[in-house]
């Protein structure tokens, strides 16, 4: 890691929304510090795990586990490795008591003993102000290394890294009263993303920073999301219906071509019971409509979904994104399931 950086110049930090893996437990609490060494540490989606042993005033030593804010995919854009962190480290964390748990902890920020402050997840403020700070998305300044696309003719067939970040989106989903009052029933510490099971459509895409796009033949395409690293097949042809196709947590998604430079995509079949992380129900009936239009010079990919749910939607939701061919590579990281450690129990 490269500590003498006072401003880390990073290329694209995409955020978390709060659907993508609840915190209910930490809210409505106010920020505290805890001091203590660091014994291990997780790297894996959705979200970083970091053990530290805390002193209390009284000499008792309390093991303390941390949630960080961010996952890996969003480490990994803001420079910040693994190697940041080694056991044995001194370490003091400002961050959220959980509610729930006992010495359950939602980390922000950092402090090294040389002062080098890092931060834990993706638009969080810096809390102290030593002389060196390393990672987050405000603290930097946002660039996009775009590739020739053009010379590499690849079309819609690469990978495709959203712009911005997820706040340069546009998204609209008009839930009926019923559907948000469902998410009140809703434990996040035993739900879908706490066991680690991968999400249905369309949480897949609404949370995708980025994607990856294959043909496999001419008949079949393969979109693979880096959220536990999800594999949807697109079945390719106007003759395609879903009538004798099972249901599953993606669906059956059927696409076709506009021209040269747009992919229509149409899921039905889906069965899951979330529209998003936070407990939102969604129905059976549930369909999906994608359009992916491929910009001339191919640098861009506008990707627009309709979803239509007459159970738990007053109207069309609607999602714009736009994704960019940046110098990366597809990045997937297995989940980690906070909800299975026994030594912290819910309360």
């Amino acid at each position: 890691m490269r500590k003498g950086l006072a401003l880390l110049i990073i290329l694209l930090v995409p955020s978390i929304a709060p659907a993508h893996h609840s915190r209910a437990e930490f809210r409505g609490v106010e920020t505290v510090e805890i001091e203590g060494v660091l014994t291990k540490i997780i790297w894996r989606n959705p979200h970083i795990a970091m053990y530290l042993d805390v002193t209390t005033n009284t000499g008792d030593v309390k093991p303390y586990r941390i949630e960080t804010h961010g996952g890996p995919w969003v480490f990994d854009q803001a420079g910040v490795s693994s190697e940041e962190f080694k056991v044995g480290d001194h370490l003091r964390v400002a961050g959220k008591p959980s509610t729930r748990r006992n010495t359950y902890f939602l980390g922000l920020n950092a402090l090294q003993t040389d002062g080098t402050e890092v931060i834990l997840g993706h638009d969080i403020p810096r809390y102290w102000n030593g002389p060196v700070l390393i990672g987050g998305t405000q603290n930097a300044e946002v660039f996009d290394e775009v590739v020739d696309a053009s010379s590499e003719n690849l079309g819609f067939f690469r990978v495709w890294s959203i712009e911005g970040g997820f706040s340069g989106r546009l998204m609209n989903f008009p839930f009926t009263a019923a559907a948000i009052a469902a998410r009140a029933d809703y434990d996040p510490l035993d739900s879908p993303i706490s066991r680690c099971e991968p999400p249905g459509m369309p949480e897949t895409m609404t949370m995708a920073a980025h994607f990856d796009l294959t043909a496999i033949d001419g008949e079949t395409l393969r979109l693979r999301a880096p959220w536990f690293d999800t594999v949807r097949t697109i079945y390719m042809g106007d003759s395609l219906n879903s009538t004798d196709k099972p249901s599953t947590s993606l669906g059956f998604s059927a696409g076709h071509w506009e021209g040269d430079n747009t992919l229509i995509v149409e899921t039905t079949n889906i069965d899951h019971p979330y529209m998003r992380g936070d407990g939102t129900p969604q129905s059976k009936a549930i369909k999906i409509t994608e359009r992916f239009a491929l910009a001339d010079d191919q640098t861009r990919l506008n990707y627009h979904m309709i979803v239509v749910d007459p159970v738990n939607l007053t109207g069309p939701g609607i999602l714009e994104t736009n994704y960019v061919a940046l110098n990366r590579e597809y990045f997937s990281i297995e989940c980690n399931i906070f909800a299975e450690d026994s030594a912290f129990p819910v309360n």
